[in-house]
């Protein structure tokens, strides 16, 4: 139902719009009463009654271990719910694995605390509120802890250092930042005034700071999965390890600039990023061809097949980033 309603100034500087009568005896709102006034990004305004205006992340919601089939679904739920923005989580009834669920949640989950737990139930809570956040801090840290990666993986290959344990444990922490990145803007769009919040300027943005985030998660975890493959080759030629270090070098030099071209929109930067990386896939393609022709031992080739099957997907989502730049570059503010 929409109506129109004329604009009228009080006293010398203020506008004022009258409110229409149904809503107000439906909302039951009474004189003095509060409303919070929302401004989206296309210049209309959404109006609450401020007693209605609950966000998830002042709520708290039960999971009832009993009910569900296993270990795994109580934690992929727990994560669910992190994600949708409630602040605090209480599991009951846990029958198994309390401390391992514990344990579990605080190494993929950013800011939560435990702060309440019995013999067969806890109770987590996340400090951490969207005031506190700018989201393209999250995404800088993120892309600092995967470009270490790169450069822990060629230092592994290389065999100066065992980095193996470490690339591990950057893994998780990049899991944990862009399960924080997702819950923000999970908020931010189901609240508009969380956006300006976050440091955004409107919701099309939000989608492509979480497509980037989605991105490096990919991007950490094919590091680690060349790494664990790399293990399983064993021996191997010095001319084919300089090979794999040649192309994760030249991956992770287009990668280093890539935050700040997102970030600043920079989208002749992010072309020139894509042809660069084009490049760089024909040769991981004609290394590809050249192993499938030469290479005798069968176990060693699928381990290496793996590697730059890995080097390709890492490629492909650095386009990726380079392409939501340009997305961002051509949104009308």
């Amino acid at each position: 139902m929409s109506e129109i309603r004329n604009v009228q100034l009080s006293g010398k500087s203020t506008f004022i719009v009258s409110l229409p009568k149904h809503w107000i005896k439906s909302n039951n709102i009474k004189v003095h009463d509060k409303l919070v006034i929302l401004e989206n990004e296309d210049g209309s305004l959404i109006i609450y009654p401020y007693n209605k205006f609950k966000r998830k992340d002042e709520s708290i919601i039960t999971v009832d271990f009993k009910t569900y089939n296993s270990y795994e679904e109580v934690l992929r739920e727990c994560i669910a719910l992190y994600l949708a923005g409630y602040q605090s989580i209480k599991v009951v009834n846990i029958t198994s694995n309390l401390h391992e669920l514990k344990e579990e949640l605080r190494e993929r989950l950013v800011g939560i605390e435990i702060i309440d737990e019995t013999i067969n139930s806890f109770t987590i809570h996340v400090f951490t509120s969207s005031i506190e956040v700018n989201i393209g801090k999250i995404l800088e840290r993120m892309f600092s802890i995967v470009y270490l990666m790169f450069e822990n993986f060629i230092s592994f290959v290389k065999g100066e250092v065992d980095y193996y344990k470490r690339i591990i444990e950057l893994d998780t922490d990049v899991d944990r930042f862009y399960n924080f990145i997702s819950r923000q803007i999970n908020q931010a769009l189901s609240n508009s005034y969380l956006v300006y919040e976050l440091g955004l300027n409107n919701k099309l943005e939000c989608i492509e700071y979480k497509l980037v985030a989605r991105a490096l998660e990919r991007i950490a975890d094919h590091i680690e999965e060349m790494v664990s493959n790399f293990i399983k080759l064993g021996s191997v030629s010095e001319e084919i390890k300089n090979e794999i270090v040649n192309l994760s070098g030249k991956i992770k030099e287009n990668f280093k600039d890539m935050l700040i071209t997102f970030l600043k929109k920079d989208k002749e930067k992010a072309n020139k990023s894509i042809i660069n990386i084009i490049a760089i896939l024909n040769d991981i393609r004609n290394l590809t061809e050249n192993l499938l022709k030469n290479y005798s031992d069968k176990q060693e080739l699928t381990s290496l097949k793996l590697i730059l099957e890995s080097l390709k997907r890492i490629s492909e989502y650095t386009i990726d980033i380079a392409e939501y730049t340009i997305n961002m570059a051509n949104y009308n503010y």
